[in-house]
Parts: structure tokens; C-alpha cells; sequence
């Protein structure tokens, strides 16, 4: 018998009702905790830049559910490497294009900024238009517009990849459903407002196909 606690009873603990740490149920049943391994959630990382540490109570309880990355890092039982990390971030997270994708965006100002955008959705090409206070919430709002769209913009963070003057910017975007549930994407481009509406359209197209 292994003299750390085991995935089951970890869980036993998780699903607990008794407010004691997990060092307090291992001692209970005559065990050690394992030492913590960091796990890099995505949202910590990107957003936040704190990995996610397996083991204690804050992990447990986090009310988000949690990214494809941390649940990986938990099966394996240990820290991803930085190419899986980011292959996984790249297949969930990052240019999303179905089932909506922008092919062209231009855009006037007039008592804020008009969007005109070019839009596919299953094979066919529609023009969305809408105003709003911004680039990127004119262009959310001709989406939700012509399609009809539920969801709350949230959270919108940029940077830049590199640092020269052709330098690639990443952006993420994070929405909540009509549900509350929140929904991210990414997108990546030497044009920021680019790299900007294609995060919102991965972040749609995640909440679409409901990959949280």
C-alpha cells in the first residue's frame, strides 16, 4: 500500500463536506501528500501568470472549470512540458474558424466606430454591420446581430510577441453564455485588431461547440 494519498481518495476529500485541509485528511488515514506539482492552467498562466498548484484547497475549489492543460497535467501526475502546453493551448484556444470565420473588416467612424465585416457560416457569406464603442465591440455587435448571437464580452488582454516592428500581438478574449458559463479564445497576427476578432470569433466558436 502506497504511503500517499491516492487520486480516489483525493477526491473522497475534494467531495467532502468537512472544512479540513488535505494534509489533515491524509494524516487521518495514515498518509503523506504528495509533493505539490504546478499545473498550468490556462487562464492563470495567460491572464493571471500563476500556475495552478495541484494539491492544495484553492485548486480544489476553483468555481471555473478547469482548462484542458490542468486536467492533462493531472492524469499524467506531473508538470507538462512547455511544447505540450502549448500544443494544447494552439488546438483549444487559438484561431478557431468554424463555425464562423471573417474574412474581411472595415470600419468608419461616426458617433463611435461602424463595423462592416465579411462573414462564412456554414459555406455561405453574409455582411454583418454594427456600431459600438470600439473596433472590437463593433464587430461583436454586427455578430450578435446578424446571427442572432447570445453572449457578454468580458475580458479582452493583448501584447506583443515579439519585439521588433513586424512583430506578431496575441490577444485573448474571454465571453459569458446566457448561462453564465465563460468561453475563451485567442488569436495571433502582426495586425492586432486581426489577431483581436479572431479571439472573439474562437471564443464564440468554443462556446458554440461548448468547449469551456
Amino acid at each position: 500500500m502506497s504511503e500517499y494519498l491516492s487520486k480516489e481518495e483525493i477526491k473522497q476529500w475534494r467531495s467532502s463536506l468537512e472544512k479540513i485541509t488535505l494534509e489533515e485528511f491524509a494524516a487521518r488515514l495514515g498518509k503523506k501528500v504528495e509533493e505539490k506539482k504546478e499545473t498550468n492552467d490556462l487562464i492563470d498562466i495567460v491572464l493571471h501568470g500563476q500556475p495552478v498548484v495541484s494539491n492544495e484547497p484553492e485548486w480544489n475549489a476553483k468555481a471555473e472549470r478547469l482548462s484542458t492543460i490542468a486536467d492533462r497535467a493531472y492524469e499524467k501526475e506531473k508538470e507538462l512540458l512547455p511544447d505540450e502546453i502549448f500544443d494544447l493551448f494552439k488546438t483549444r484556444y487559438e484561431d478557431i474558424t468554424t463555425p464562423f470565420n471573417i474574412t474581411e473588416a472595415h470600419f468608419k467612424q461616426h458617433n463611435g466606430i461602424i463595423a462592416e465585416i465579411m462573414v462564412e457560416h456554414d459555406g455561405e457569406k453574409k455582411l454583418a454591420v454594427a456600431s459600438g464603442n470600439g473596433r472590437l465591440d463593433a464587430i461583436s455587435n454586427a455578430l450578435k446581430k446578424q446571427f442572432r448571437l447570445e453572449y457578454r464580452l468580458e475580458t479582452y488582454q493583448e501584447h506583443a510577441l515579439e519585439q521588433s516592428s513586424s512583430s506578431r500581438a496575441i490577444a485573448y478574449v474571454g465571453i459569458r453564455d446566457a448561462q453564465e458559463k465563460r468561453f475563451w479564445g485567442a488569436g495571433v497576427d502582426q495586425d492586432i485588431i486581426k489577431a483581436s476578432y479572431n479571439a472573439l470569433l474562437t471564443a464564440i466558436n468554443n462556446m458554440l461547440a461548448g468547449v469551456e
